[in-house]
């Protein structure tokens, strides 16, 4: 059963890993822009861009949640599940560690490329390190779009405290 759960978890991991995208996508007011316009045409301008963002930011907070709380769900019950079968005696204590600890390491080789392109992605200043500039920097892309379209933007935050709460 051990072995099963193993494979099912590598097979999964391996199965997503190959579906990284290998570059995100960059935002660009253009086609956020146009991603808005696409909203209001499909309310057929009910609501508006509140209304547009407010939807936006309600499926992102209540995805975020379903997915926290499926990932706490899985630790907490395979913890139990482990502790179980090291206290029955079917697994010792040592093999536990020294299997974690191998995944462990597979994992972080696996997800070191996706990391390094995040921090890539991160610095906007090129120096090497993620600072409170980079941030910075990266606010002052983003604002000249959400000064412009207010209502878009505080329906993304409302709908996602709303989303993340009630999802």
């Amino acid at each position: 059963m051990r072995r099963t759960l193993l494979v099912l978890l590598a097979v999964a991991v391996s199965a997503t890993a190959d579906e990284l995208p290998t570059d995100p996508p960059t935002f660009d007011n253009e086609t956020a822009e146009a991603l808005i316009m696409r909203g209001l045409k499909l309310t057929k301008g009910h609501g508006g861009e509140l209304g547009v963002g407010g939807a936006m930011g309600l499926l992102a907070g209540a995805a975020l949640k379903k997915v926290q709380g499926l990932v706490m769900g899985t630790c907490v019950v395979g913890g139990v599940a482990v502790a179980g079968a090291c206290y029955m005696g079917y697994v010792s204590a040592d093999t536990v560690v020294a299997k974690a600890e191998e995944e462990s390491r597979r994992a972080a080789k696996m997800l070191k490329p996706a990391f390094g392109r995040l921090k890539d992605r991160l610095d906007a200043d090129r120096d090497g390190e993620i600072t409170l500039t980079d941030s910075k920097l990266h606010v002052s892309r983003i604002a000249p779009f959400a000064k412009k379209h207010t209502g878009f933007t505080a329906g993304v935050v409302a709908g996602f405290l709303t989303g993340y709460k009630i999802g």
